[in-house]
């Protein structure tokens, strides 16, 4: 393997290994790509208000396996459309980037949201049964869902040390 093979390995690895990570199919790429992403956006609510996450795209859950992407249609995800989605629904605002990476001749498409630097990141807006005015989510381990107490009052003290 070449560095830049290794380092794609690494990555695909610690993608598939990590609990600040959540494995998306295809099913959820549409989702994305028809901007009707409430479901998802849990996940990048939770990611932002612990550690940071990446959602990877390509790589089925039970067993994890490798099975890819289409990159161009992930290529065709409107990076604007998504930015509005969030901040319609997130403050503070949520920072992400995303791209591809190609492994053995297979694409994985991959969201990385950035841990917030002003927390909680609480929803502003209802969508559907999924997302309610007022919630915090959190990224417990493989699964993100409401903030319990010892999250939430632990948040507050790291806002009151700064």
């Amino acid at each position: 393997f070449t560095k830049i093979e290794l380092k794609k390995f690494s990555l695909i690895r610690v993608m598939m290994e990590k609990s600040n990570l959540d494995n998306r199919r295809r099913s959820n790429l549409k989702k994305i790509l028809a901007s009707k992403a409430s479901e998802v956006s849990q996940d990048y609510f939770a990611f932002a208000n612990t550690q940071g996450g990446i959602l990877v795209f390509g790589v089925t859950d039970n067993p994890r396996t490798l099975k890819g992407i289409d990159k161009d249609k992930f290529e065709q995800i409107k990076i604007e459309q998504l930015s509005t989605y969030l901040s319609e629904y997130f403050s503070p605002e949520i920072h992400w980037d995303i791209g591809v990476v190609t492994f053995k001749r297979k694409h994985y498409g991959f969201i990385a949201i950035k841990e917030a630097d002003d927390k909680p990141v609480i929803c502003k807006k209802n969508s559907g049964d999924v997302l309610k005015d007022g919630d915090i989510y959190y990224r417990y381990r493989g699964t993100s869902k409401r903030i319990e107490f010892p999250e939430l009052k632990r948040m507050q003290i790291e806002i009151r040390e700064k």
